[in-house]
């Protein structure tokens, strides 16, 4: 898995607009692992100051779960999840990012949920995002789980497949999500 970054609960990530896939060796075990209690933000050009002047529509910031940039054809060698907040806390946030490319589809484990975005036992704000392209056998786009607490705010589900239930969310065992508009 890659962490976002070691950072301490309250700071801040800003991520520039462009193209990341989780790093190191194409592995479908890779992920992009929230940090606890730390704001991950796409959508800057990169000379901002503030980030009030981040702008997430012009400046689209992708979370690509697809190493080989070949899908939809071909998902055998996709992330099964793209990003995953596990045991996370308040003030976790993942703001201003296109998240695509995520195949959950191998029974057994948690491999088969949440090919955008998989939790467990988390506290997250998800806002300004789009689960775009991900494939799961529940839960495509997001897949909240093991009592987690999840808002979702100004996000967009397009495009995501499940071969069992939630192509867009799923939500299991004992979690609450909150869908804002």
């Amino acid at each position: 898995n890659t962490p976002l970054i070691n950072t301490c609960p309250g700071a801040e990530i800003w991520v520039a607009a462009a193209s990341y896939r989780p790093t190191g060796v194409v592995n479908r075990n890779r992920s992009f692992v929230l940090p606890n209690g730390v704001g991950v933000y796409g959508g800057f050009a990169g000379s901002e100051t503030a980030r009030t002047q981040r702008n997430v529509t012009a400046n689209v910031t992708i979370l690509n779960g697809d190493f080989n940039n070949n899908s939809p054809g071909i998902t055998t060698d996709d992330a099964y999840h793209v990003v995953v907040a596990f045991g996370t806390g308040a003030g976790t946030v993942l703001d201003g990012f296109t998240i695509r490319g995520g195949t959950a589809n191998v029974v057994g484990g948690f491999r088969n949920f949440g090919g955008g975005l998989y939790t467990d036992q988390a506290t997250l704000l998800v806002r300004n995002c789009t689960f775009t392209s991900n494939r799961a056998t529940d839960g495509a786009g997001a897949y909240v789980n093991n009592t987690s607490q999840v808002t979702i705010d100004k996000c967009i589900f397009n495009s995501n497949a499940a071969t069992n239930e939630g192509g867009g969310l799923f939500c299991h065992q004992y979690s609450k999500v909150d869908v804002l508009k």
